[in-house]
């Protein structure tokens, strides 16, 4: 970089945010704390890579009560330059010291909220690319714990990158599974997972998961085979959600130094904090009620981007460098505003949330009911559940029929009597598959399970319950289901043909249209 541009203390960027000072994350560039010159807030500052400045642009703005707000990325130079909220306070590292590992279940808690903030990135359609141990923030001065902020990542190799991203790789979605699962595992047992993956759940086991269930959450995110891998958060926290359900009363090792649990988020996850507003967006937002807008110039761009990329290709120069150093970037506007900007006054909720219970372990009345709904909301669409129905029969139910029935219920008691939701649209035409769908979620979300169970085969039919434990235990392996699902579809259609179709409450044979329903809803499950 540019002696005259390069990140110091005094230096001013984009006429606006003041570098103080120097601040160190073992292992990584530096980083600065800034001033910003107009509102007097504090943020933490550092260079960025191209793809990295890409990656984080859909998140500017983005909120959420466990999340450090990127204020924006402008150029700087040759480089982009994230500007984020500060979070002081205690990091991972040093609030484990001493005591390396948290309970199962006070790391699993803390997982599940360190998760929802970066499904709200996710959401947004941004990746945060730097998750590890010393960007979660434990113990923050005025928020509640804990806090997803931003670190400059590691010069060298890291367990905390997937390895296909590697050191130089560009951040996504999937990167960001994979870096989640790894504090998982860190906060488990203490120590960093292995870099190139795990083989089976075996691995896990001798480096001492001893509980089933998280033993397999965590091969599923941090699996050395791809194909086998999950590549979103999804899965992760529905499996860790189902877990919790169990086992939110079991403990916590750090009950005594760490105060009461903080409170349960609200359901509104692109709220702003409840403590402060979140600094005002640099770039990727439009303005709201604000009084004046600067418009930055960016630098101007220079001839033969491509030529001088793929020289330093050849060379060995780095064409990414090159192509950052050239590239065109669009204008940046700063927001600013005349006055410090109150916090808008919570809304209504637009779904139900993990956080509002499950992660927290905290209820009023009986909290079995809100657990089941935690864990069943993460296998929906976001919209599903605006009104809380009541779940507790969910795990009790074996009869897939029955259970697919009073899905359907819950799914329109979840909507409130508004306008129909996606996960009502597509139950509407799920046919034979509302017991699939049941199957699915029962897997999913209930521990002990009862096994299923439906009527005797017709004779040279196939039962219909293997099919629904077999597409069941596809989905919750992250597998095909093309497989289980042609198997569903013979056997139904064998049942109807021997007349039995009013056995399972329908009036005719599967229809094509019912796999394809069945598809879109389960697409939730995976959805960022």
């Amino acid at each position: 970089m540019d002696p005259k541009t390069a990140l110091a203390p005094g230096v001013v960027i984009a006429d606006r945010f003041r570098v103080d000072e120097t601040i160190t994350f073992e292992g990584a560039a530096p980083a600065f704390l800034a001033t910003d010159l107009e509102t007097e807030g504090r943020l933490l500052v550092f260079e960025t890579t191209l793809a990295e400045a890409d990656a984080l642009r859909p998140g500017v703005a983005v909120s959420h009560p466990h999340l450090a707000t990127v204020a924006g990325l402008v150029a700087h130079g040759e480089r982009d330059v994230l500007l984020a909220q500060h979070e002081p306070g205690l990091s991972l590292p040093a609030f484990t010291e001493g005591n390396t590992s948290l309970s199962k279940v006070d790391a699993v808690r803390f997982a599940l909220r360190i998760f929802d903030a970066v499904q709200a990135l996710h959401q947004a359609g941004s990746a945060h690319g730097f998750l590890r141990p010393a960007s979660i923030v434990m113990e923050p001065e005025d928020r509640p714990r804990p806090v997803v902020a931003f670190a400059p990542a590691p010069l060298q190799a890291s367990a905390y990158r997937s390895p296909e991203r590697g050191e130089g790789g560009a951040p996504s979605i999937a990167d960001d599974a994979w870096a989640a699962g790894a504090l998982l595992y860190r906060m488990l047992l203490g120590a960093d997972p292995p870099a190139k993956g795990l083989s089976t759940e075996d691995d896990l086991a001798s480096a001492g998961v001893d509980d089933p269930l998280l033993r397999t959450a965590l091969f599923h995110a941090l699996c050395a085979d791809p194909s086998r891998r999950s590549d979103t958060l999804q899965p992760l926290r529905r499996e860790l959600a189902r877990w919790f359900s169990d086992h939110a009363g079991d403990g916590s090792s750090h009950s005594s130094t760490m105060g009461r649990p903080p409170p349960p988020l609200p359901a509104n996850i692109t709220g702003p904090s409840a403590s402060r507003p979140p600094p005002p967006p640099i770039s990727g937002a439009p303005p709201i009620s604000r009084s004046t807008a600067t418009e930055l110039t960016p630098r101007k761009k220079k001839s033969g981007p491509l030529v001088f990329a793929a020289v330093a290709a050849v060379l060995g120069l780095g064409a990414a460098w090159g192509v950052s150093a050239w590239r065109s970037r669009p204008k940046v506007t700063v927001i600013t505003t005349s006055a410090p900007q109150e916090a808008p006054a919570p809304t209504a909720p637009s779904a139900v949330s993990l956080g509002e219970v499950a992660v927290t372990g905290e209820s009023e009345g009986d909290g079995g009911a809100d657990r089941s709904l935690s864990c069943v909301a993460a296998n929906f669409p976001k919209d599903t559940f605006k009104k809380a129905p009541d779940l507790r029969w969910l795990c009790a139910e074996s009869d897939p029929r029955a259970g697919g029935e009073k899905l359907r219920v819950a799914v329109v008691q979840g909507a409130a009597g508004g306008a129909p939701s996606e996960a009502q649209q597509l139950f509407s035409k799920l046919g034979w598959h509302e017991m699939t769908a049941f199957g699915v979620i029962h897997a999913s979300c209930c521990n002990e399970q009862q096994p299923l169970s439906l009527p005797e085969p017709s004779p040279g039919c196939e039962p219909l319950v293997k099919a629904i434990d077999g597409i069941a235990k596809a989905v919750t392996a992250k597998q095909p289901i093309d497989e289980a699902l042609a198997a569903f579809g013979k056997a139904a259609r064998c049942e109807a043909d021997a007349k039995k179709a009013a056995q399972y409450r329908r009036t005719q044979a599967p229809q094509p249209s019912e796999d394809a329903a069945l598809k879109d809803l389960l697409k939730s499950v995976s959805a960022p």
